[in-house]
């Protein structure tokens, strides 16, 4: 295993499992510099890995996903170490939903929607039904990341630290997971009735 994929994997955990890490933060406050010199570090690397991917070996959707927790680490990581506000922390999921939106939404304006460009990674015959339905689909998770803001911003401004992190790290989670299994089955249902290829 390379020192690359390593520290991926160390990076993916460590978004995954950051939520909870925040909550335990918040039972003990003197680790919370120490975090954040972690978080700042790792969207550094994580940022020069991303462009080193830009150039090597372009992939859509881990290049975009990259490059928006790269930012947000960076954004929060050196907040709280300039500041020493730990409540900055709660913002990273707002920072993922608002860097996701922009850039699905933003795709919108060009001819190829991001999950067509996707797409276009495994079937390179779309047709313009498929690039409708795309679009589509763009739009949805477009306005998931708008619903799932405002919920994270709820959970942050007028909840516990416990329910911020049980929603942000997993219910969150869990949500992505259903559109995303629905999405595939409904896709495979409409466009794939036999079982033929399609992109995943």
């Amino acid at each position: 295993m390379t020192i690359q994929k390593i520290f991926s994997i160390f990076s993916t955990t460590l978004s995954i499992a950051y939520p909870f890490i925040v909550w335990l933060i918040f039972t003990r406050p003197d680790m919370a510099k120490a975090f954040a010199w972690v978080l700042l570090t790792t969207g550094v690397i994580r940022l020069a890995l991303a462009h080193y991917l830009s150039t090597e070996k372009p992939a859509i959707i881990p290049l975009v996903l990259s490059y928006v927790l790269s930012i947000s680490m960076i954004l929060i990581g050196g907040w709280v170490i300039k500041f020493g506000t730990a409540i900055a922390f709660q913002i990273y999921p707002l920072l993922i939903n608002i860097g996701l939106f922009t850039i699905f939404s933003y795709s919108l304006r060009s001819e190829q929607s991001i999950i067509e460009r996707f797409a276009l990674l495994y079937e390179k015959n779309i047709t313009t039904t498929k690039r409708a339905y795309m679009r589509n689909i763009t739009r949805i998770w477009c306005l998931f990341f708008v619903i799932n803001f405002f919920i994270s911003a709820f959970t942050w401004l007028a909840m516990s630290t416990t329910a911020w992190a049980i929603y942000n790290g997993i219910v969150s989670y869990v949500l992505i997971g259903v559109l995303l299994t629905g999405e595939y089955l409904y896709r495979r249902w409409i466009f794939y009735p036999k079982n033929k290829n399609s992109y995943e």
